[in-house]
């Protein structure tokens, strides 16, 4: 068997180059990504490597990372004052998510009504101030434009054409959604490494590396409908019980005050096959249909 951290540096290898890939492709240089790896590590070292019972220390951090003190506090300065503000994104996917549960804005046959943009208790105004709180409703309209999730007609209706919020169109927002959805998948990793089984966070994944052109756009073309099926089923239950929901109270014989975030990602990949050394393809063949 390979030596654990043999087989981290490999995978660290396979994780780096999509991401080096953007970088490059937006203008990164290397000095500036290890900067960002270095915020990183500190981040990460501060919040989550302390001694119990105990604050962490600059010290510290410099043992487990292995930097020199003067750096170290130059990051914790920067990570204080960063700003890596994802809300709007995750307000204009809540709106989406309203529109398609909540009643007041379905028609009778349970689809998202094409709504006006204000004047009626019924209005995309209304839904905004519903599910996104002090967002200006034209500011979530022209994103939602901007990523082709709605058009307006003639008669000035605002009609929903999409029944998820990822951005075509905006490559700004196509990257925060990479860090967001990619940082999901990740964490899920990190966890069931760190925690036995019975712990485990849902981590699946099915592959097979000898299809044919044709057999791979029909299997995309049925992940693409089986998903968008699978992921407005769990939405709507979801937003029925999102506490972000007016309409939803807090069971009263609780006695949590923890807010959580939960959710599932599902994605689809397609490349081109090359052949590698055996013990990678045995790794890749364990993991068809792998848990």
């Amino acid at each position: 068997m390979k030596d654990i951290r043999n087989i981290i540096v490999q995978s660290m290898f396979k994780l780096m180059r999509p991401l080096v890939r953007i970088m490059l492709r937006h203008g990164f240089s290397y000095g500036e990504f290890a900067e960002i790896a270095k915020l990183a590590y500190v981040d990460i070292a501060e919040k989550e490597f302390r001694i119990e019972g105990r604050k962490q220390s600059v010290s510290r951090i410099c043992v487990l990372t292995g930097m020199h003190r003067k750096d170290v506090n130059r990051l914790l300065e920067q990570l204080q004052s960063q700003s890596m503000d994802i809300e709007p994104l995750n307000r204009a996917a809540r709106v989406i998510g309203g529109w398609m549960s909540d009643p007041d804005f379905l028609s009778r046959a349970g689809r998202p009504n094409p709504l006006p943009f204000e004047g009626t208790q019924h209005s995309f105004s209304a839904l905004v101030k519903r599910y996104s709180g002090d967002m200006p409703a034209r500011a979530v309209l022209d994103e939602l434009k901007r990523a082709g999730a709605v058009i307006v007609s003639d008669t000035g209706k605002i009609k929903l054409v999409s029944d998820a919020y990822i951005p075509h169109n905006a490559d700004e927002q196509l990257i925060q959604v990479m860090g967001i959805c990619g940082t999901d998948m990740l964490n899920t990793i990190s966890h069931n490494m760190a925690h036995p089984p019975e712990r485990s966070h849902l981590q699946l994944a099915v592959a097979y590396d000898h299809l044919a052109p044709e057999t791979v756009q029909e299997f995309k073309k049925m992940c693409e409908q089986d998903a968008h099926q699978l992921m407005n089923k769990y939405n709507a239950w979801l937003a029925e019980r999102d506490l972000d929901n007016p309409k939803v109270k807090r069971d009263p014989a609780s006695t949590s005050t923890e807010r959580l975030r939960a959710g599932l990602g599902v994605y689809y990949f397609e490349d081109l096959f090359v052949e590698t050394n055996r013990d990678e393809t045995d790794t890749q063949a364990n993991a068809k249909g792998g848990d």
